[in-house]
């Protein structure tokens, strides 16, 4: 299809393209859960398109791909189907293609850099899975991600991994779907969901996904500040001078370093106990809470 037909240049479409966290959301969900086809058979020229298919229950995802992408192709619904599904195909974004035509082999590192956490939102939401395992009288949650490439699949568990101070994760190969995961359960698994969902990304998300974070992780609770929602997420209490973990003496020192990293105040990792077991919290220190105090009467007042 010439580009001709259409009422912009193609140099005026490269020059709109700007990475921020939509646009870093829509190159991960294309890599995941979105296709690049390129018909073999041209009959009006290079019909090189890209195609998002997904259920008709989750069709909103469709709105807010083709309002990022700013197309004029129309979303097709077929509710009537065995399988309900919903389909965008976009013939108007060519420089997309171009750019990332080798988006489905590897990750746009560089092009993607600042706003890694809202690409991985949109693998995630295309080939991720947050669920919770009832065992033993206990709610587990869990989180995870797959793809068929391992250097894929990997980097997702570095860059996590990286960002959030965790242990190493090391992909696995799932023989029985041929592909690669990385999974986490408990305390962490609600930390990158944490990570990943917080924050202003109601137009960069998968909604039922969003919503199950908030149900399963923040039990429908709303809150003030991202710093009470992340300590809600990590189990942690916040208290008038110090923020404390219910953990066993192993953990509380790497939790500390985990949350000191996405609080927007200053902590300090500190132990409050002798002997050989320490049992590390997080000092707030004095200036930090008169103007935490400041913030929430400033809060209160509007």
């Amino acid at each position: 299809m010439a580009l001709a037909i259409f009422p912009f240049r193609y140099a005026e479409i490269k020059e709109r393209i700007q990475v921020n966290k939509d646009f870093a959301w829509l190159l991960g969900y294309l890599l995941s859960d979105g296709s690049i086809v390129r018909p073999k058979r041209r009959g009006k020229g290079d019909e090189t398109h890209l195609v998002f298919i997904c259920k008709y229950s989750d069709k909103e995802i469709l709105a807010k791909v083709k309002k990022i992408l700013g197309t004029r192709a129309k979303i097709h619904e077929y509710p009537e189907y065995t399988s309900p599904q919903a389909k965008l195909e976009v013939f108007d974004r060519r420089d997309i293609i171009e750019d990332y035509n080798d988006i489905k082999e590897r990750v746009p590192v560089e092009a993607i850099k600042g706003y890694e956490r809202h690409f991985i939102r949109g693998l995630f939401d295309g080939d991720g899975t947050l669920s919770t395992r009832h065992r033993n009288g206990r709610d587990s949650f869990r989180i995870g991600f797959i793809d068929e490439v391992q250097e894929i699949t990997q980097w997702v568990g570095d860059t996590i991994t990286s960002a959030l101070c965790l242990d190493k994760k090391v992909a696995r190969w799932v023989s029985q779907n041929n592909v690669w995961e990385v999974l986490w359960e408990g305390n962490i698994a609600r930390l990158i969901a944490y990570w990943l969902y917080h924050g202003d990304t109601e137009e960069c998300c998968l909604a039922k996904k969003r919503q199950k974070y908030l149900t399963d992780v923040l039990n429908n609770q709303s809150f003030d500040s991202c710093d009470d929602e992340l300590l809600w997420a990590a189990k942690a209490a916040k208290h008038a001078d110090h923020i404390e973990f219910a953990l066993p003496h192993l953990s509380t020192l790497p939790w500390c370093k985990r949350v000191q990293n996405l609080l927007s105040y200053n902590t300090v990792p500190v132990f409050h106990n002798k002997g050989r077991r320490k049992y590390y919290n997080l000092y707030i220190p004095p200036k930090v809470r008169i103007a935490n105090m400041q913030d929430a009467s400033e809060h209160f007042q509007k």
